[in-house]
């Protein structure tokens, strides 16, 4: 066969799986892969309908076709496009389906990328990070390029050379260059699945719902509450024999009650459960997305 080389752009998609810029040390199935063989691998999710998709596609069929043109039975897998059953075009169906293992019921088996063309790129050597100034494309750190954000990736595609049902194409990144910003990616679960809803109603002995004072130390003295309506207040104690006792002095201001002014309200005790949150949590905060995607 012959070797022949493509270049084309990718469509704007989502980075949702892998990292452009960490090595995959090990396989699917957590087996070292040896260092002559590791890559920096990712998948962009491009909508089906997406400009450019089927330009792309037509890039990867020409490097194909120059590649296997002259070994038929393998052109007859390129001719079924993206329904080969054994050629390897680097992409995948984001509407695939699977069984959980842990459940058995059918789910995605590419989270995030529903509706989409899901793209695998794969490199040995380091991959470029760019991102759009004012309209210019201009090389970044690759810290400002996160999982779940909107990229393009230029790209060089060829014929992988094998012969039997691997035969395929590379689909080799240049540069990563974000384009927007979409909800972060993070990997493993987050703490709600961490968690749950919680312990439910057990509750272990010395267990309660608001804080507790320190081991051994007095409480607190109980606010005087005012005497009930209508109930005679302290009264003065007479003073001891022979002393005479106090004796109220006019202090020419009137009492509340005989000048209108309202009467002084006793402080509502200190609130001593947990502060509530603000109603609808802090502004500008979302949910993160959990990543489960496997790379194959």
């Amino acid at each position: 066969m012959s070797r022949h080389t493509e270049y084309g752009n990718s469509p704007v998609g989502r980075l949702i799986s892998g990292d452009p810029w960490v090595k995959q040390t090990t396989d699917m199935n957590n087996r070292p892969i040896p260092e002559d063989k590791q890559q920096f691998w990712f998948a962009v999710a491009i909508e089906k309908n997406a400009p450019g998709m089927n330009e792309m596609l037509g890039v990867m069929f020409k490097a194909a076709q120059a590649g296997y043109g002259q070994s038929p039975h393998i052109m007859a897998q390129i001719n079924m496009g993206l329904a080969a059953t054994a050629f390897s075009w680097k992409i995948a169906d984001g509407d695939e389906m699977r069984a959980n293992a842990t459940t058995g019921e059918q789910e995605l088996r590419w989270k995030h990328g529903q509706g989409c063309w899901v793209v695998k790129f794969s490199q040995p050597s380091d991959v470029k990070a760019a991102k759009y100034q004012n309209g210019v494309p201009t090389y970044c750190d690759p810290s400002e390029i996160k999982r779940g954000y909107y990229v393009t990736v230029p790209f060089s595609t060829s014929a992988n050379g094998n012969m039997d049902h691997t035969a395929g194409v590379y689909l080799n990144p240049q540069t990563v260059c974000r384009v927007g910003f979409g909800p972060e990616i993070v990997g493993g679960p987050s703490l709600e699945q961490q968690l749950g809803a919680g312990p439910g109603a057990y509750m272990p002995a010395g267990m309660t719902q608001t804080p507790q004072l320190p081991s051994g130390a007095a409480p607190a003295p109980a606010p005087a509450q005012p005497a009930p309506a209508g109930m005679p207040g302290p009264q003065p104690q007479p003073a001891p024999s022979g002393m005479p006792g106090p004796q109220p002095q006019p202090s020419g201001m009137p009492t509340p009650a005989a000048s209108g002014m309202p009467t002084p309200q006793t402080a509502p005790a200190q609130y001593g459960g947990y502060m509530a949150p603000a109603a609808g949590g802090m502004p500008g905060t979302s949910r993160q997305e959990l990543d489960d995607s496997i790379p194959f």
